[in-house]
């Protein structure tokens, strides 16, 4: 799974780094990590889903700075493959906490 987003703005961030991103808060990601593949794309490894440790987590993060005004490439795996292909549903992304906005897909 790829996930592209593009954060609205007119006043770009600093290029984003694993720093930026954390899996922690009321929708987190238990067990994912992060790796920088290049400028504004890295690969997230998700980890197991509570319970059930042989299926994915669902991706949720936060992107704590840098977003703002950059087109973001998440790479989406899991430690088992991608047998998963989360697409039952429409991806979404928040920046203000309250209002949601679907994945622009490509």
């Amino acid at each position: 799974m790829t996930m592209l987003i593009v954060m609205p703005g007119n006043c770009p961030a600093g290029e984003l780094s694993v720093e930026d991103f954390t899996f922690d808060g009321p929708l987190r990601s238990e067990g994912a990590r992060i790796e920088k593949l290049g400028v504004n794309h890295f690969k997230v490894i998700l980890g197991g889903a509570p319970k059930h440790s042989s299926w994915p987590n669902k991706l949720n993060c936060q992107i704590t700075r840098n977003a703002k005004g950059h087109a973001l490439r998440l790479d989406v795996t899991s430690p088992g493959g991608n047998k998963y292909a989360f697409n039952e549903y429409f991806q979404s992304y928040l920046y203000d906490g309250k209002t949601w906005h679907q994945e622009q897909r490509s």
